[in-house]
């Protein structure tokens, strides 16, 4: 079993926010095992909610009975966060078996749906919470889709629009039990950004793990391409958003996508919506161009 909760470190951050880019840094230390994205905590703690999934049982009538019952129960609900705290810290010691690593690291991008409930399950637990600029999340979601299939992105509609809000009142939630940084700052200075986690994490800090990818196995889910191209944090792909800017056809996407999630949310992320909006100004086409081309709302259908 594992001696305490503070054995496991979540990394919390949106798809395409450079999470595995930390996950593969922070596993070459000596002292924290990782493996590719779990995705453990899901079912357990959907099944709690009344939508967001669907099972052939009928996840509705499912949710409605777990809580009628725990409504029996002499601690209510915190009997099953209880339950799922000794059933999946079991799990996670089991990674850590036979090795001699003390820390277990879970990173799982939509961890992001269920962070309130998964702090309950693991008070004590570390969390890491990596944001990254909406836009260039979306960047990196459209570059993957090689720039063509943009109806793809109807896909992950809820991580680009419901995410970057659930990280913010993730961040609230969690308040000082966690240590937030920026994939920004982790490719420009990710000597000081991996430093300042280490002290969090209370371990020594390192700087060899920062040069990742020396022999490092591809995992089954993370990000399928740039990570295994580098053996270091790359800054070159922080502001490719801007130079897709270029292109009305991109322009229309990026110009709805920031005015649909609002300047507010960036401020909040710790990025300058004035400067955005500035820089999307510079670059805007005429209206011909503008209207040439289809609306995030059409593509998004």
């Amino acid at each position: 079993m594992l001696t305490s909760e503070k054995n496991i470190i979540f990394l919390l951050s949106l798809p395409r926010s450079g999470s595995t880019l930390l996950q593969m840094i922070l596993g070459r230390h000596t002292v924290i095992k990782t493996e590719s994205e779990t995705w453990m905590m899901l079912h357990p703690l959907y099944a709690l909610k009344t939508d967001g999934y669907t099972a052939d049982y009928n996840e509705k009538w499912a949710s409605d009975a777990l809580k009628t019952f725990l409504v029996s129960l002499p601690d209510g609900e915190e009997t099953y966060f209880e339950g799922l705290r000794l059933m999946f810290g079991h799990i996670y010691s089991c990674a850590l078996k036979n090795s001699n690593e003390i820390y277990f690291l879970d990173k799982t991008p939509r961890y992001y749906e269920v962070i309130p409930e998964l702090y309950k399950v693991f008070p004590n637990a570390k969390f890491i919470i990596l944001l990254r600029n909406p836009l260039a999340v979306l960047n990196s979601r459209i570059t993957l889709l090689n720039n063509r299939k943009l109806d793809g992105l109807s896909i992950y509609k809820r991580d680009l629009f419901k995410g970057p809000g659930k990280m913010l009142k993730g961040i609230k939630c969690l308040e000082k039990n966690s240590k937030v940084l920026r994939y920004e700052d982790l490719v420009e200075n990710p000597e000081a950004e991996i430093e300042k986690l280490c002290w969090y994490l209370d371990i020594d800090y390192d700087a060899d793990v920062i040069n990742y990818n020396a022999d490092q196995k591809e995992w089954a889910y993370g990000d399928p391409k740039n990570v295994y191209k580098n053996t270091r944090p790359n800054s070159s792909y922080k502001d490719n958003w801007r130079t897709s800017l270029d292109s009305p056809r991109m322009w229309r996407i990026y110009y709805e996508y920031f005015n649909m999630l609002g300047a507010d949310l960036f401020d909040d992320m710790g990025y300058k919506s004035e400067e955005i909006r500035a820089h999307l100004s510079e670059k805007e086409p005429g209206k011909l161009k503008y209207y040439m081309n289809k609306s995030l709302r059409s593509i998004m259908r």
